[in-house]
């Protein structure tokens, strides 16, 4: 068999393998997303905790716990999955100049996109790290398009990360209002009883 052939067969296996890790990593971020949502809604309908405001105080700073635990653990998921993306990308790239016998993209076709990486260093800080394509014993066709594809920008991608950034953070400035606002009915309930005595 020609080294071409092998190539085409090991990119498709590579294809298979990232594109389902890909949609993996995508459901589970959606669950997290999902998750966070859901608990919002309980505890927005104000019936989750129906005894007194102390009991609230620390549910509500519990749920804050939670939140900042699913919010992580959906940046983490999002991350991977936009790397997975990015491997996917590269690879349909590579297996398209296989079959049209274009050369490999060179680094002048590199286009950067400082602002996808600027938001991926915000919004998803603690997983932020550089793409180090070169450990992973990929063949100098696939390592080409990989270093292309990770400096581009992807419209659609940035679009749903934004969008669960978004509401993620939307969700956490309502649980920190309503924790203020509990905290301060609290104080006030305290107060009232004390001067009674």
């Amino acid at each position: 068999m020609s080294r071409k052939t092998d190539l085409n067969e090991y990119l498709d296996k590579l294809l298979s393998h990232w594109a389902s890790y890909h949609n993996h990593k995508e459901n589970m971020a959606h669950l997290a997303l999902a998750a966070q949502i859901a608990i919002a809604c309980a505890i927005l309908s104000d019936k989750w905790l129906p005894y007194c405001n102390l009991h609230k105080l620390f549910g509500l700073f519990a749920v804050i716990v939670l939140w900042i635990a699913l919010y992580l653990y959906a940046g983490w998921e999002m991350w991977l999955r936009r790397k997975a993306a990015t491997i996917v990308k590269a690879i349909m790239r590579a297996r398209g100049k296989l079959i049209d016998h274009e050369p490999s993209a060179g680094n002048d076709a590199i286009q950067t996109s400082e602002w996808g990486i600027n938001f991926c260093k915000c919004a998803w800080w603690p997983w932020f790290s550089k793409y180090d394509w070169g450990d992973k014993g990929y063949p100098e066709e696939l390592l080409n398009e990989l270093s292309v594809a990770s400096k581009e920008r992807d419209k659609h991608l940035e679009a749903l990360e934004i969008g669960g950034w978004i509401l993620s953070l939307c969700i956490f400035v309502v649980y920190i209002m309503d924790f203020f606002v509990v905290m301060t009915c609290t104080i006030i309930n305290l107060v009232t009883s004390c001067s009674r005595c």
